[in-house]
């Protein structure tokens, strides 16, 4: 995970509790390229007290990540001049007037 990702308590040590939320977050790739990953991480208890573990299941939603930006793109803009499409401009009113 980047840095900024990694949640602190109060003392600063990480946020277990946090971590062992399920959703989506950034990593730091092997080459240093930033990846999206799904998270799903559980307790286990170890062998003996105080030996708990964790168990994190990993898996890499770049690529989903990147074709979902690109059809909500696609779906708001024109194809031909890349500006913001008559019903984007019709959403982005009703948000401002309903601010």
């Amino acid at each position: 995970m980047l840095n900024e990702d990694l949640p602190r308590d109060a003392s600063g040590a990480l946020d277990w509790n946090w971590l062992l939320e399920s959703g989506e977050r950034r990593m730091l790739g092997a080459r240093g390229r930033m990846r999206w990953v799904r998270w799903t991480a559980s307790r286990v208890a170890g062998r003996g007290p105080g030996s708990e573990l964790v168990f994190v299941l990993v898996e890499d939603v770049s690529e989903a990540r990147a074709l979902a930006s690109e059809m909500a793109h696609r779906a708001s803009h024109d194809e031909l001049t890349g500006l913001v499409n008559r019903r984007e401009i019709g959403r982005r009113l009703t948000c401002l007037l309903d601010w």
